[in-house]
């Protein structure tokens, strides 16, 4: 058994037998990697990690963010306590956002998958710096122009792929706090306010690198953009709220927010029903405490425990410990069956080489990783609320070994229900449990045996047996067979 460790080969066809060097000469070449001392050391380290996680860890491999140290990006989220039974707070105009105005839809397609539909652009990288929610944020942008792509023919928007910047949101972003975090919920209010944040930006005028934020990171100022005036754009619409004291327009979507319960079974029809209308939906997630998560091989379903889950839901140890470790904004960008069991399809800020494609996969119901506590979302600007699913969306071919598995393509009903997660076992209680099997297998056998060869050599004088179990002496008598 050890051997056949030893030997396993992982992606870029690196072995558990060679040494790092080798190993990062590899790495830097299949990823295309900057080499430098920093990040060799750092791949070192998580190379030493994997080897430990692989011998039980069958998701886990070579991935693109071996070489950078986890810097995920969330600061806290309102919570229910906080505020209520919704966010809203149109007093500091930074947590005001409209209850969800969509019905929820009855029928939905059996699975989708919004990237492979081109209702998302190809994930990137965060880098080093410490923004998922800039990513998270502008995802949902780029999915609200992509929706009403034609609405935007011929555009800047157009021409440059709907591909948007998040280094511009990162530099004029004056509530959050730059590669050492902010939210969605923020990113989204500072655009309905128009201060600093009065448009989106093209990603061809502020791109992005991990090269540009460490260089800035020490004196950040504020851009001016470059496009022209007459092409600022909100991708979405805007609704008039008011918290009783304050009226002001809001584009946040409020669906779900409760740090001490998760997922109800309204919410997942609610987002599948988002989903099934091709608009994405933004979630959080603890990340940081996983020693696997960053390894994921996108070739099955991943899922841990959410910290602390032992405490009582409700109970203020658990409340504060889900919001300690609450470190990741990602987005919901489809759902469906991954190797049988139901998932969320869950789009990553770590580049389009890591999980699947960029994605991972989620059991829904799990509330692995804390990830059924949030679903937030933008209203595409042009679209009709009586529309419906989006057309298309859920008739690809799947089954690949980083894709769903395949379906009809049918429309189901939106039930809410979901096929439970089984239990992984550890590898010495898969054993144990094997072995019982056979002992037990062989106690059953052995039995049986004792008792036909008792039963044929006793005299069949015994009419107690007979008056008791009746049915059994029936059976003899016409099926011939001795029991």
């Amino acid at each position: 058994m050890f051997g056949l460790i030893i030997s396993l080969q992982l992606n870029c066809n690196i072995t558990l037998d060679e040494g790092c060097d080798i190993s990062y000469t590899k790495y830097s070449s299949c990823y295309n990697k900057q080499i430098s001392q920093e990040s060799k050391e750092i791949f070192c380290e998580s190379l030493k990690q994997l080897f430990i996680l692989v011998k039980h860890c069958e998701t886990c491999d070579i991935t693109s963010m071996m070489d950078i140290k986890q810097n995920f990006g969330l600061v806290s989220l309102p919570t229910r306590k906080q505020a209520g039974n919704s966010i809203t707070n149109c007093k500091n105009k930074l947590t005001c956002n409209r209850i969800n105005p969509l019905d929820t839809i009855s029928q939905i397609y059996e699975s989708v998958d919004l990237m492979e539909a081109g209702l998302v652009n190809t994930p990137r990288s965060q880098g080093k710096c410490g923004s998922c929610w800039a990513f998270a944020t502008t995802a949902a942008l780029e999915n609200a122009m992509l929706h009403d792509k034609s609405y935007y023919t011929g555009s800047i928007w157009d021409i440059n792929n709907y591909d948007l910047a998040e280094l511009y949101l990162l530099m004029n972003s004056q509530h959050s706090s730059y590669c050492k975090g902010g939210n969605f919920i923020t990113a989204i209010n500072e655009y309905d306010l128009g201060s600093t944040l009065n448009t989106i930006e093209l990603e061809t005028n502020f791109p992005y690198s991990s090269w540009t934020t460490e260089q800035i990171k020490f004196g950040v100022s504020k851009y001016t953009p470059k496009i022209q005036v007459s092409d600022y754009t909100l991708p979405y619409k805007q609704y008039k709220v008011s918290d009783g004291l304050v009226s002001t327009d809001t584009g946040l979507i409020y669906i779900y927010l409760d740090s001490y319960n998760t997922f109800t079974t309204k919410a997942r029809k609610e987002i599948k029903s988002y989903l099934s209308r091709g608009i994405v939906v933004v979630g959080t997630m603890a990340a940081g405490f996983s020693n696997s998560f960053s390894f994921y091989n996108g070739r099955s379903w991943t899922g841990e425990a959410c910290p602390c889950s032992n405490y009582p839901e409700g109970t203020s140890n658990y409340v504060n410990c889900i919001q300690k470790y609450m470190d990741h904004q990602i987005t919901f960008v489809g759902y469906g069956k991954k190797n049988g069991i139901d998932v969320w399809v869950i789009r990553n800020s770590w580049g389009s080489g890591w999980g699947a494609g960029g994605n991972f996969y989620v059991p829904i119901g799990s509330n692995s990783f804390c990830i059924e506590t949030t679903a937030l979302t933008v209203i595409p600007k042009y679209y009709d609320k009586n529309a419906g699913v989006y057309s298309n969306i859920g008739s690809h071919s799947r089954g690949g070994s980083t894709q769903l598995d395949s379906d009809t393509a049918q429309l189901i009903s939106n039930d809410g229900a979901y096929t439970g997660m089984p239990n992984k076992l550890s590898p010495w209680a898969i054993v144990l449990i094997v072995i019982g099997s056979i002992a037990g297998a062989a106690l059953l056998v052995s039995t049986i045996c004792w008792c036909v060869k008792h039963k044929r050599e006793q005299p069949q004088q015994q009419p107690n047996v007979v008056q008791t179990v009746p049915a059994v002496q029936q059976r003899h008598d016409n099926g011939g067979r001795t029991l």
